[in-house]
């Protein structure tokens, strides 16, 4: 399995111009993933996964094995943009974007349930971030896959094709509460917005925004232990601080009648305090 890595980059890296060689091989895919590469992975997946909806014959292997097929087609057309990959690492980096993007979704959906004054887009994604970085598993982590939200979330089947992919187990691991019922059909749980028990809409606001101010204050309170941890850190370094200088001071007003142990220690303590070794 290949590990996380940032998403940001567009491009990968273009040769110097001038110097490919159409003899030589192409390059070595890396751990790196560009928004080039994960948005023909996304288009790609889009595109056959509507078979495996409308066709139950289809099964996974043979879904992965026409996007790798289609996915090296497209690397021999654009190398430099698009590097080889396994079928392997395309799965791995498909599953790992759509556990975001389910819960992504989510978090977007909770955000704007909160209305007032002054509300607007940019403070249902400063929310929907923050409640995403508290529910992220396995570890909070940032959400980081903006560009290919932008690509899914206009495809009226997105999250029927995405939760394809994925067993039920990681569905709920990642915050979609979809169960299969015995028909094979799927059916919401009651932690969906579809709740068996209705709500109105203002009860489904005043929630989303108590929610939001829990969230503000358990964010605050971790920021003031942190600040108290880093407070406590600086006092004892000043304390230690203090310590050596006395030694320091002690070893020095003894002048030439060191031991040979006496003098390298007096010479550690001046390095610490001052950074260097006196010549």
């Amino acid at each position: 399995m290949e590990e996380p890595v940032p998403d940001t980059p567009q491009y990968s890296p273009h040769p110097p111009r001038g110097s490919v060689n159409q003899n030589q091989p192409s390059p070595k895919a890396s751990r790196m993933w560009y928004v080039a590469q994960d948005g023909a992975l996304i288009g790609l997946y889009l595109q056959f996964s509507e078979d495996a909806i409308v066709g139950t014959n289809q099964k996974a292997a043979a879904l992965w094995q026409k996007i790798s097929a289609a996915y090296d087609q497209a690397h021999s057309e654009k190398p430099h943009i698009l590097p080889p990959r396994p079928l392997r690492s395309l799965e791995s980096r498909w599953r790992r974007m759509t556990t975001d993007l389910i819960q992504w979704s989510s978090c977007y959906d909770e955000a704007g349930r909160a209305t007032g004054s002054g509300y607007n887009e940019a403070d249902r994604i400063h929310n929907a971030s923050k409640l995403f970085y508290i529910s992220s598993k396995p570890t909070p982590h940032n959400f980081n896959c903006h560009h290919g939200w932008e690509m899914v979330k206009n495809d009226p089947k997105w999250r029927t094709k995405l939760r394809w992919a994925l067993s039920r187990e990681e569905r709920l691991a990642c915050g979609d509460a979809v169960e299969d019922d015995s028909s094979g059909s799927e059916k919401r749980c009651r932690t969906e917005d579809e709740d068996v028990v209705p709500q109105n809409n203002a009860s489904r606001e005043i929630e989303a925004q108590m929610r939001l101010k829990k969230l503000d204050f358990d964010m605050e309170r971790e920021r003031r232990k942190q600040k108290q941890v880093e407070l406590h850190q600086k006092q004892v370094e000043i304390q230690e601080r203090r310590l050596n200088y006395e030694m320091l001071q002690d070893l020095m007003a003894k002048g030439p009648d060191l031991t040979p142990d006496e003098e390298a220690y007096k010479e550690e303590l001046r390095a610490l305090l001052y950074g260097r070794r006196s010549m």
